[in-house]
């Protein structure tokens, strides 16, 4: 869980019967337009991406800062990120969806145009496959498909 008005980052654990508090990070610091967002554990869960309105954050559940992107598109609602793979975060922000390397977070490597606003969202562990859900007006579509191979 992240909050809009601190530098504080969440984690839960979920289990059978139980469940609770498992990290509380601080320091996690914002971006210019605010930490609230989507948060996203790496498959490995050696680091967690955390969307914000202006670019994502990547850091280890100790608080260490790894990486920091900025999103090409106008700077909007918070932006989803999730991982693709261990060393790649892919974000959707308005109608882009936009495929970042970690190790050179200074520009996505890769940017394609879809219809409508970017609400939502997931990625598989493999960092294959992609689900996005776009809101036109009072419509919402979920659309599924493959991240390019070319990507990576």
């Amino acid at each position: 869980m992240s909050d809009r008005t601190t530098d504080t980052v969440q984690t839960f654990f979920i289990a059978p019967g139980s469940h609770g508090l498992k990290d509380k990070l601080v320091g996690i610091t914002r971006g210019a337009k605010g930490g609230y967002g989507s948060l996203a554990y790496s498959p490995n869960g050696q680091l967690l991406v955390r969307g914000e309105p202006g670019g994502f954050v990547v850091f280890k559940p100790t608080g260490q800062k790894v990486a920091v992107g900025v999103p090409t598109s106008p700077v909007g609602p918070p932006m989803p990120a999730a991982f693709a793979g261990d060393d790649h975060v892919v974000t959707c922000q308005g109608d882009q969806l936009q495929y970042w390397d970690i190790q050179a977070p200074q520009a996505p490597k890769f940017t394609a145009t879809l219809v409508g606003t970017c609400a939502a969202l997931a990625v598989s562990a493999d960092g294959k496959r992609f689900a996005v859900t776009m809101t036109s007006g009072a419509n919402a579509a979920v659309n599924v498909g493959y991240l390019p191979t070319t990507w990576k």
